[in-house]
């Protein structure tokens, strides 16, 4: 009997787990706070549930696990040399995160819930793009209520950035769905596709209009061979959206002339500032230098990058990491971290190549590779979350 009722609970609480991962398709790109609850309560059933030998040993079969705590013990040791740094608990505050991901990975997720936390999140990623569009007074006097004079950063839900790079991932997901599987309902995903790209080059964020036009130009490439009507209805897309971009959205159009500034003047911005992004990786590969084997230890960046330099740009000295990932773990940790880090990407690769439609399940790890080189993203929580929750899609769920 007492067997009959262990089974049953595990069974109980498993239909509890799926439902969770579910949701979470939905609330990632919506709230911090509710992404925190779910994963916690997650987190603690995994627990509650037990069949830990089974769980242990599905996370050891995975090669990128072992580089993956080896980082998160390079940085423990690194904390443990230098000591409290000024940004020591931004760190440790993320960290943990990662950990998720074994978690996921080991929780036995059904084929169900996989596909339909993929349709929840485009669901709120439409929702979320249409809203953005609109943007009418309504949405804006919510945006001041909840986040004060940051309002006009928050497209929608999440800052632009973010908001930006998730939907750019919504389109590209959408659109190799769209040309490799046969679906019921192709126009649910060609009108996604389309809301998510008006929004993406409506608002600022560089980073998921970079993304989206190089994955959908890359898209148009593979295509070409076997289906190349789709190849140029992508690349005919593609070019009429950023020709549009250039005469009609604003944000795209200062951008587009703000990296070319500053590409012909050596870095110098519009202020007659050293562009913020070139003063980090300049000046950080710099002190990398001094130290590149063991770095300068956990937290140091921030406290070290304006103790050594004095800068002319004021907004310099209000950022916390050098806006790439590399630098940024290469600066604290040494070239041991570095290649750690990297590790966990070979290996993440290398699993997911050996899966059907090898090409386009490695997008998701290429995408984050390429992010990091514009930002620490890494360390931002729902960038970290939704490459989390998708590593699990990616690497259990059987494409037919």
């Amino acid at each position: 009997m007492n067997q009959f009722y262990q089974g049953f609970n595990r069974i109980t609480i498993n239909n509890i787990l799926q439902i969770l991962f579910v949701l979470l398709g939905f609330v990632i790109p919506i709230s911090t706070v509710g992404t925190n609850i779910i994963v916690a309560i997650f987190i603690f059933l995994w627990v509650l549930e037990g069949k830990f030998k089974l769980k242990i040993r599905i996370i050891k079969e995975k090669k990128w696990i072992k580089p993956l705590i080896l980082l998160i013990l390079f940085y423990i040791t690194s904390f443990l040399f230098v000591g409290p740094q000024q940004e020591t608990v931004f760190i440790f505050q993320r960290l943990p995160l990662l950990l998720v991901l074994p978690i996921f990975i080991s929780s036995e997720l059904r084929q169900k819930s996989l596909r339909q936390g993929v349709i929840l999140f485009f669901i709120i990623s439409f929702l979320s793009a249409v809203l953005s569009i609109l943007d009418f007074d309504l949405i804006i006097n919510i945006k001041k209520i909840l986040y004060g004079e940051k309002y006009k950063f928050i497209a929608t839900f999440l800052k632009y950035n973010y908001h930006n790079i998730m939907l750019a991932f919504a389109s590209i997901l959408a659109l190799q769905i769209l040309v490799n599987h046969k679906t019921k309902k192709p126009v649910y995903l060609i009108i996604l596709i389309f809301i998510c790209s008006l929004s993406i080059f409506l608002e600022r964020g560089r980073a998921g209009q970079l993304i989206f036009l190089l994955f959908f130009v890359l898209q148009s490439i593979i295509s070409f061979k076997k289906k190349p009507i789709y190849s140029f209805a992508i690349l005919g897309f593609v070019l009429l959206l950023t020709l549009g971009a250039t005469y009609q959205s604003q944000h795209f159009h200062k951008r587009v002339e703000l990296t070319k500034q500053i590409i012909e003047t050596n870095g110098v911005n519009a202020q007659g500032y050293t562009d913020v992004r070139y003063t980090f990786f300049k000046r950080s590969y710099k002190m990398i230098k001094t130290k590149p084997i063991f770095g300068h230890g956990a937290g140091t960046w921030k406290t070290l990058f304006n103790k050594k330099n004095s800068f002319q740009n004021p907004e310099i000295k209000e950022h916390l990491h050098p806006h790439n990932n590399y630098i940024y773990i290469w600066f604290e940790l040494g070239v041991f971290g570095l290649i750690t880090f990297l590790a966990i990407f070979y290996f993440q690769i290398k699993e997911l190549f050996k899966k059907s439609y090898p090409i386009y399940r490695i997008t998701l790890p290429v995408i984050l590779l390429f992010l990091m080189f514009i930002d620490s993203y890494l360390f931002v929580f729902h960038i970290t979350i939704l490459y989390i929750y998708f590593y699990t899609i990616y690497s259990s769920y059987s494409f037919k």
